[in-house]
Formats: structure tokens, sequence, C-alpha cells
């Protein structure tokens, strides 16, 4: 990825939306990141791969004992949505 990828993700990240959300007890904490393990470095992969990859990733993240819960991510401009993000809360 070169400097342009990066500012094209980053401006398409600061419009992201977020629904179908359930919220942990105690609600949100002061801070928390959102990672996917969809479509990696903008290839996309088929949903089986992606739903997979996203087993996969809550897997690890029980196995590190990190508390998170799904959440969808969108776009909504467009009709680019991100299923299976989950937010890590710190």
């Amino acid at each position: 990825m070169n400097q342009s990828d990066f500012q094209r993700m980053a401006d398409a990240y600061s419009k992201a939306r977020f629904k179908d959300v359930v919220l942990p007890a105690g609600g949100l904490p002061d801070s928390f990141c959102v990672v996917t393990a969809w479509n990696p470095d903008g290839n996309v992969l088929s949903v089986e791969e992606n739903e997979l990859r996203g087993r996969e990733l809550s897997e690890r993240l029980d196995t590190l004992q990190l508390p998170y819960f799904p959440v969808t991510g969108y776009d909504p401009d467009s009709p680019h949505g991100g299923t299976g993000l989950r937010n890590l809360l710190r």
C-alpha cells in the first residue's frame, strides 16, 4: 500500500457509521479500536472465507482474554459495508 491508499482508507474510516450494535454492560469505555478480519488489505474474499476469518479473530481475542463485541460498519455515502467488525475494549 502506498501513501494515497492510506489516505483513502483514512478518509473512508472517518465517515464510517455502525449499526446493529449491542453495547456491553456499562456502555462504551473512554477508548476503543475497531478491527476486522474481513477483506484483508482490500482483497475481496468470499463471504464464507470472511466468516471463517471473523470466527478465527473472535477465537484469538477470547484466547487473549480481550473483551470485544460485534458491530457492522458501513459508509452512509455508498453501498459498502463491513460485516464482522469487532470493537476491542481496552
